[in-house]
């Protein structure tokens, strides 16, 4: 199975707008039980809730819905294949941002959860976006497949996701806005 990230820019006022069924988190995950629905066993999960309990989406409502793919249309962005925060992680790391284990506890923080959604939109690290904006894409794509977590990946294709993720990253601080993500299965 593959996997896609799609990228993009908006400022704090166009996201709390184009994602309305979408709730911020508390800053902590909340342990508590759930069956797993193959086993049937029950497990202690770490998951992020809402700040504050917040009513579910309209009953039949897929996401991401029609209006928050129209706005993720509208925003810069860009859609990646195969990265997720794993690889993230580590173009971190490359970039002399974060550790790769500090990177990736940061990454897999929730931005914005909704109630019965099977996806969630995350925000890159300011200082990632900062850093990758003014970043050597030659230097840093080498760096970057030197990882185990690039180790598959042509050169060709780590300077195209890069040059990508840059020229978001450029768009986003030279307008005030953050670069957000979400990470689906096709």
């Amino acid at each position: 199975m593959s996997f896609y990230a799609s990228f993009f820019a908006a400022t704090d006022n166009e996201f709390a707008a184009d994602f309305p069924h979408r709730h911020s988190v508390a800053k902590e995950r909340r342990e508590c039980e759930v069956v797993n629905p193959f086993t049937q066993q029950v497990q202690r999960v770490h998951e992020w809730q809402p700040i504050a309990p917040v009513p579910a989406p309209p009953k039949g409502t897929e996401f991401p819905t029609p209006e928050e793919l129209a706005a993720l249309e509208r925003s810069p962005n860009c859609s990646i294949k195969n990265i997720s925060p794993v690889e993230l992680s580590s173009l971190q790391e490359a970039l002399d941002v974060a550790s790769y284990d500090e990177a990736f506890d940061e990454l897999m923080r929730c931005e914005l959860v909704t109630p019965g959604a099977d996806d969630s939109l995350y925000v890159l690290p300011s200082a990632l976006v900062k850093a990758l904006a003014h970043a050597d894409l030659a230097e840093i794509a080498e760096r970057w497949r030197e990882s185990d977590e690039m180790a598959e990946y042509p050169q060709e294709d780590t300077e195209a996701v890069l040059s990508e993720l840059q020229q978001l990253a450029q768009t986003a601080t030279g307008t005030g806005r953050k670069v957000y993500y979400w990470v689906y299965g096709v």
